[in-house]
């Protein structure tokens, strides 16, 4: 059965020494690029040990640093200096809360470890929202159907386009009295292990019914 779960996520905003927003100095390229260049240190730091155990310890979470680091994503928002913070798990509620933490905890570690930094928030977490299904689970059945709907179609080609000879049987049944079967050349190839493989069957076959000689 399908147990569903929940993504809650907030949107924040790097900011460095290179550029005072709060002043409204206007920003260069190379302010963008280096921004969105500390996003990846960012998504670092939310990942450390010290940034989420202060988190559970804040927001009082059962889970272990192993659990909550699985239940988190973030990364830049469209290639801007803006980033997300992503929270999975089966409550909604729980979701929105964790994210939240995340948001709150996050700016004094990132000043402790890159000087002249910070991050201001853009968007906070509102209650998760459900998920559906995972992607993986659905391009698995995709290409499973696929093999099968393949499969079939090459079965009806090689029954409805095949035109090879396929027996001296199908020979005779197919053209009849039109095209008369003269000879057959035996399947020296698969032999079977004998030494003579089919041609043996051919070879006892013309000497049974060859007349014996008074």
């Amino acid at each position: 059965t399908y147990t569903p779960v929940y993504q809650s996520t907030a949107k924040m905003y790097v900011n460095n020494d290179a550029s005072d927003i709060g002043n409204m100095v206007s920003i260069s390229q190379s302010d963008i690029m280096a921004a969105q260049q500390l996003v990846n240190t960012y998504c670092q730091i939310i990942e450390s040990r010290l940034t989420l155990e202060a988190v559970i310890k804040e927001a009082e979470l059962s889970y272990t640093y192993e659990q909550l680091l699985s239940m988190i994503s973030c990364g830049s928002v469209n290639e801007t200096e803006v980033f997300y913070i992503s929270v999975v798990c089966g409550d909604p509620g729980e979701a929105k809360a964790i994210t939240n933490t995340i948001v709150k905890v996050l700016p004094e570690k990132i000043t402790d470890v890159v000087e002249g930094s910070s991050v201001r928030t853009v968007d906070e977490a509102v209650e998760g929202r459900e998920l559906s299904p995972g992607f993986a689970t659905k391009a698995v059945i995709g290409a499973i159907l696929g093999l099968i709907l393949s499969c079939g179609i090459f079965f009806v080609l090689d029954i409805l386009v095949n035109d090879t000879i396929q027996s001296e049987d199908w020979m005779a049944d197919t053209y009849k009295d039109d095209i008369p079967l003269l000879a057959v050349i035996p399947d020296v190839n698969h032999s079977g292990g004998k030494r003579y493989g089919k041609y043996k069957y051919y070879r006892h076959s013309y000497y049974e019914s060859k007349p014996e000689n008074n």
